[in-house]
């Protein structure tokens, strides 16, 4: 009997050890904004597009995985948490776009990721020099793979309450709230935490 007691002491622990070591290695996403680096204006070239240069002022967090393991099937999203009066927005959440997927590739749903140790580039907001209306795109595939309408993606001059989200299919995710003021002219995009 005491035989049978001992052993399973010993299942016991080594279960113990391997729901703690689970834990302590399973992925753990963090957002990150700096804003220095983190709002910035871009120059590109559009692929279809016969004006040679466009400028853009993008919206942009970084996703780090803080766990051991690969975090598999990581999504993000942004909820508009308060809507401007002229803001008529057919949904509040948004998928968002990482920022390195091959933008022909876009589709009209989300391209999961997975993040090892590097963080991952997330496009949350932009504006583009040329634009004819006064506020800011929400990053989302859809807006980027399409002609975007007014109604779906886009949010006019005014103040907003933003909370990006991330998730993964194998850990824990993250989200931050950040404060958006957005201006008349496309460059004119301001974030606070």
């Amino acid at each position: 009997m005491e035989i049978i007691y001992n052993l399973g002491g010993v299942v016991g622990i080594l279960a113990l050890g391997g729901i703690l070591y689970g834990i302590f290695t399973r992925p753990r996403l963090k957002i990150k904004y700096e804003a220095k680096s983190d709002l910035r204006q871009w120059n590109f070239t559009a692929l279809n597009d016969s004006s040679p240069l466009h400028q853009r002022k993008v919206f942009t967090v970084h996703v780090f995985n803080q766990g051991k393991k690969v975090a598999q099937k990581c999504e993000a999203f942004v909820k508009i948490g308060h809507s401007h009066p002229k803001v008529n927005l057919l949904q509040k959440v948004f998928p968002l776009q990482w920022a390195d997927i091959d933008y022909k590739k876009l589709s009209a749903s989300m391209e999961p990721v997975d993040i090892i140790k590097c963080p991952r580039r997330l496009d949350v907001l932009y504006a583009e020099s040329g634009q004819s209306q006064k506020g800011c795109w929400i990053a989302s595939s859809q807006a980027l793979a399409m002609v975007p309408d007014v109604n779906q993606f886009y949010l006019p001059s005014g103040k907003y309450n933003l909370k990006v989200s991330v998730t993964c299919s194998n850990g824990t995710g993250d989200s931050k709230s950040f404060k958006l003021t957005m201006g008349d002219q496309w460059f004119d995009m301001k974030i606070k935490e």
